[in-house]
């Protein structure tokens, strides 16, 4: 009859399950693929129309049930590995690796220091010993950091040519310093002194 849900596979004709309803609730088709809300189940093994829900309180599981996505408070998404939790999403979009409660746009925790990251920083990175932010690129690479703004996407940079002994600070588009190895040169970007000012030694600072 018409709503009716039939359970079961008719091997005689080799048709697929679905729902009595006009519009499908439940189809399986010959290889076992399953579409809920829908009767076009494409080639995956589970296809849905619609939103899926998990209850209060319950996780979605992946795999294992050490490995899961869950909501421990209202609009945040936490999810666990190994019987942890390794990342959170709270309900203002902030996103917290090692940390559940995360003051920046990005904040990774490795160890607390006991001391709240500043306010306009966007990405925070915490950790009670030794601390670094690591570029790596390939040997004949560069690597930097850049400042930019609404005019210039790199209106003042410090980078690091990897073909060479050189990293360069640049200001307002000008090559400003220049460490070379040991040797700091400012107004030349090959400094044969410990610190050379201009273009030679004789040169006055400019």
């Amino acid at each position: 009859t018409s709503g009716e849900l039939l359970i079961g596979y008719n091997a005689a004709t080799n048709a697929a399950l679905t729902s009595q309803s006009a519009t499908a609730a439940l189809t399986i088709d010959t290889s076992g693929n399953l579409g809920v809300g829908t009767s076009s189940t494409s080639s995956a093994k589970l296809v849905v129309a619609g939103d899926v829900r998990v209850l209060d309180g319950n996780a979605l599981m992946l795999r294992k049930t050490d490995t899961y996505i869950n909501s421990p408070a209202d609009d945040t998404m936490a999810f666990r590995t190994g019987g942890g939790e390794r990342m959170r999403i709270d309900s203002s979009g902030n996103v917290g690796i090692g940390e559940d409660s995360p003051a920046n746009l990005l904040h990774v925790k490795a160890s607390d220091t006991g001391i709240a990251p500043h306010t306009s920083a966007q990405i925070a990175l915490e950790r009670e010993g030794t601390n670094y932010l690591q570029f790596l690129t390939a040997e004949n690479g560069t690597s930097g950091i850049l400042f930019g703004d609404g005019s210039d996407v790199d209106v003042s940079k410090i980078t690091v040519d990897h073909n060479t002994t050189k990293m360069t600070f640049t200001n307002e588009t000008v090559d400003t310093m220049t460490l070379n190895g040991a040797k700091v040169g400012i107004g030349t970007a090959s400094p044969t002194d410990l610190l050379q000012v201009g273009a030679n030694d004789n040169d006055p600072a400019t």
